[in-house]
């Protein structure tokens, strides 16, 4: 049976083990004990659900594979290095994915620390008249609805430069705009954060309770709470520079192959694969990786290749009753608070994970 390194257990690592693990022999490689259900923390960060919950257990992921909770070293064709040994491999697939600043991914495998910072940035919610979010993009949009939905109390503002960037219909913006609003967050586009010399902050910027800025756009804001929604990294460091593009992301060819290899793939959002960064598009990508993956290893010529998604799509909830999403269908036609809630908003995909991982509820 030919063996297959998958290097991360995140939303893309585990779809392709998954898919791959009843004909092949599987390894997953995740320094982290648990699996970290991110995607729900917006709401634990609100104060409105536990942090524990997110973490689901990798013990049934795989039938016949093997979780390996270890830090890989080094990967190359024919193999990994994993805590110091060398494991050969018919194919290598890195699913590393991304960073995010804290609370809202955990720090390496910290995952006590992630769940420390979930729960201090709730006590500073419920505690807080005033909360910032920085960054308008889909994880600063949910993040500022869910604190107004569990503290309706609260001044909440969003600031960024424009409302979901993106292929999205400028029809979601405004209906998400509308519903923001009439939950009561201030939202301020064209605008971003000055830093002390009055250019824009740098994307790693973090800001400190009670702070008060300037924006590019002239307003003063402060807030006791603030929380930055921006500045996704890949995180590529186990690769040579040379595979990777201006933005740091591993350039692959049609085939999610990195260019210039034959057995080692990248799938999820490490890749410069032109099209949003999402747990949707991460799973799309590791679906056709294993099938060309299993053709690989049968000795045949890939039948299959990845196409970026060609109807954007993004399911944006608002608290767990509200919401839009822009279906992936001709038109991309906008669909509102019912179907938003029923696809994603009322557990933020929770059950559907622990589905996914065979985890007890």
């Amino acid at each position: 049976m030919k063996r297959v390194v998958i290097v991360g257990g995140g939303y893309a690592g585990v779809a392709l083990a998954r898919h791959l693990d009843a004909a092949h022999e599987v390894v997953l490689v995740e320094q982290r004990e648990r699996f970290a259900h991110v995607v729900a923390g917006l709401r634990a960060i609100a104060g409105a659900s536990g942090g524990r919950q997110l973490l689901l257990p990798y013990s049934e992921v795989l039938q016949r594979g093997t979780v390996l909770h270890a830090a890989a070293t080094a990967v190359r064709d024919g193999g990994v290095e994993v805590a110091g040994k060398w494991m050969p491999a018919d194919a290598v697939a890195i699913a590393t994915g991304s960073s995010y600043p804290s609370p809202i991914k955990p720090e390496g495998s910290d995952l006590a620390g992630y769940l420390l910072g979930l729960d201090a940035a709730a006590e500073a919610v419920s505690r807080s008249a005033s909360i910032v979010v920085a960054g308008a993009g889909a994880v600063g949009v949910e993040l500022a609805a869910e604190i107004r939905h569990a503290h309706p109390g609260r001044r909440v503002t969003l600031i960024g430069r424009r409302l979901i960037p993106g292929p999205y219909r400028h029809a979601l913006r405004r209906r998400l705009h509308r519903k923001l609003t009439d939950l009561g967050v201030t939202v301020l586009e064209d605008s971003l954060i000055q830093d002390a010399a009055g250019a824009p902050a740098a994307p790693s910027a973090t800001y400190s309770p009670g702070q008060r800025v300037r924006t590019t756009s002239g307003i003063e804001v402060d807030g006791e709470v603030w929380f930055t929604a921006h500045g996704a990294r890949p995180v590529t460091d186990l690769l040579p520079q040379e595979t990777l593009d201006a933005s740091g992301r591993v350039t692959v060819d049609e085939h999610l192959r990195i260019r210039g290899s034959r057995t080692l793939f990248a799938v999820g959002d490490i890749t410069d694969v032109p099209e949003p960064k999402t747990a949707a598009n991460a799973e799309r990508q590791a679906a056709v990786a294993a099938q060309v993956i299993a053709d690989l290893l049968a000795g045949r010529e890939p039948r299959t290749h990845y196409t970026p998604s060609r109807y954007a799509v993004l399911a944006v909830p608002l608290g767990p009753r509200d919401g839009a999403t822009q279906l992936p269908l001709l038109g991309h036609p906008i669909v509102g608070a019912a179907f938003t809630r029923r696809i994603k908003g009322q557990d933020l995909l929770l059950t559907r994970y622990r589905t996914t991982l065979r985890a007890r509820a």
